[in-house]
């Protein structure tokens, strides 16, 4: 009696396994395959997470959103215009 309740509880349990895996892949969601992996409106920069430090505020923020500036032949890369314009001028 007990091993024939234990194995309906296994099957029971087995078909929920499988219905929920089934209800996630039509909702699109985890584990569900997807065309690209990433979202259309993020540059390869910002879809892979990069991040950069402003020399001048030393903040952190993604590589796509900073404002570039080359210096001595090097990519510097800030927050915002202004940071980028007081950290030239204080070097």
């Amino acid at each position: 009696m007990i091993r024939r309740l234990l194995v309906v509880l296994a099957l029971v349990m087995a078909l929920m396994w499988a219905l929920g895996r089934i209800l996630v892949a039509l909702r699109g969601g985890a584990g569900a395959a997807r065309p690209s992996g990433r979202r259309p409106d993020l540059t390869p920069d910002a879809a892979d997470g990069r991040m950069v430090r402003d020399r001048n505020c030393n903040t952190f923020l993604p590589r796509a959103s900073a404002v570039r500036a080359e210096v001595d032949g090097e990519e510097q890369f800030f927050c915002s215009e202004r940071c980028r314009d007081a950290w030239l001028a204080h070097r």
